[in-house]
C-alpha cells in the first residue's frame, strides 16, 4: 500500500511538471531556453533527496561551480541554469556600474545541518547570544534561530535555485546583509537595482516585506532577507513539488528536529507574491 502510494504521488508530480513545462513553454517568460526542470523523474526517493538537500554537489551533474568572476568563494555551486541567468543579469549589472557576486549558493543538507546545529546548541552565536543559555525552550529557541536561517532540508539553498548576493569580492561587508540601507549607501543602489531590474532575469526576492505581510496564510516566516534571490522558474516547480511530498519531506536527524512538524511549512512556503 505504501508502495502504491508513492507510485500515485510520483504520478501526480510526472503531471505538475508537465503542466508547468506546457505553461512555461507558452508564455513569454523570462526563461526561454527550456521548459521547467524536474528535480529528478527518475524515481520518487531521488526527487526527495533532492528537494532535501541530501545530494552530492560535487557528483551531481545538476549544478556547476560559479566562475570565479562572479563568487567570493570556491567551489560555491549553483543550478545549472540559476547559475547561467544570474551571469546573465550579473553582466547586464556590470554595464550600469553595479557589481553582483554570489555569496553562497547551493547548500546541502549536512552543510546546512552543521550551521543550524551550532547555532541550536550555542556554539555559533545569534545576534551575540547563546541561544542554548539563553533560550530554554526548545521551540522558542528554533523560531529565534529561523529568523534568518532554515532547518536542514527545507531550505530554498538546497535546490540550487537560490542564492545570497553581495556587491564586493572582498568580505561579508559586501552581502547585502542591511535591511536598512541608507540611500546614499551602496549596498542601497545595489538593493534598489535588484528590485527594479532582477525580475528580467527570472530573480526574485522570496524574503520581502514581514513574513505577517506576505498574505499567504501563513503566521511564520523568515524575516525579509535583502540579500537572498531565487531563480523563479526553478524555485517554484520545486515548490509545488515540495507541497506534494510534505509529509515525506518533514526534516529531520539533526538537533532540534522535534519541534520541525509545527514549523517547516510556513518557513518553506510563506514567500513574497513575487515569487509565486
Amino acid at each position: 500500500m505504501k508502495n502504491k502510494k508513492r507510485f500515485l504521488d510520483l504520478c501526480v508530480i510526472l503531471v505538475i511538471l508537465f503542466t508547468l513545462s506546457c505553461r512555461d513553454a507558452s508564455n513569454a517568460s523570462t526563461d526561454k531556453s527550456s521548459s521547467l526542470e524536474s528535480p529528478s523523474s527518475s524515481s520518487f526517493n531521488s526527487i526527495v533527496k533532492y528537494l532535501s538537500g541530501k545530494v552530492s554537489l560535487a557528483q551531481n551533474s545538476k549544478f556547476e561551480e560559479v566562475p570565479l568572476s562572479y563568487t567570493i568563494r570556491r567551489r560555491t555551486r549553483l543550478h545549472k541554469r540559476a547559475l547561467k541567468a544570474f551571469i546573465k543579469m550579473a553582466k547586464a549589472a556590470k554595464k550600469e556600474n553595479i557589481n553582483l557576486y554570489v555569496y553562497s549558493g547551493t547548500r546541502n543538507f549536512w552543510v546546512q545541518k552543521s550551521i543550524w546545529e551550532a547555532k541550536f546548541s550555542g556554539r555559533r552565536r545569534v545576534n551575540n547570544q547563546n541561544l542554548a543559555q539563553k533560550i530554554k525552550n526548545r521551540k522558542e529557541r528554533a523560531l529565534k534561530i529561523l529568523e534568518y536561517s532554515s532547518m536542514p532540508g527545507t531550505s530554498r539553498h538546497h535546490w540550487g535555485s537560490d542564492l545570497d548576493i553581495s556587491f564586493s569580492k572582498k568580505n561579508q561587508s559586501g552581502m547585502l546583509v542591511n535591511n536598512t540601507y541608507k540611500p546614499e549607501g551602496r549596498g542601497y543602489k545595489v538593493y534598489q537595482w535588484m528590485v527594479k531590474n532582477a525580475f528580467h532575469y527570472g530573480f526574485c526576492q522570496p524574503y520581502r516585506s514581514h513574513p505577517s505581510e506576505r498574505n499567504q496564510g501563513y503566521s511564520l516566516g523568515y524575516y525579509e532577507e535583502r540579500w537572498h534571490w531565487s531563480y523563479k522558474p526553478l524555485a517554484l516547480s520545486n515548490m509545488k513539488i515540495y507541497r506534494k511530498l510534505l509529509h515525506y519531506l518533514r526534516p529531520k536527524g539533526f538537533n532540534g528536529d522535534d519541534v520541525a512538524a509545527s514549523l517547516y511549512e510556513n518557513f518553506v512556503f510563506n514567500v513574497h507574491q513575487n515569487c509565486l
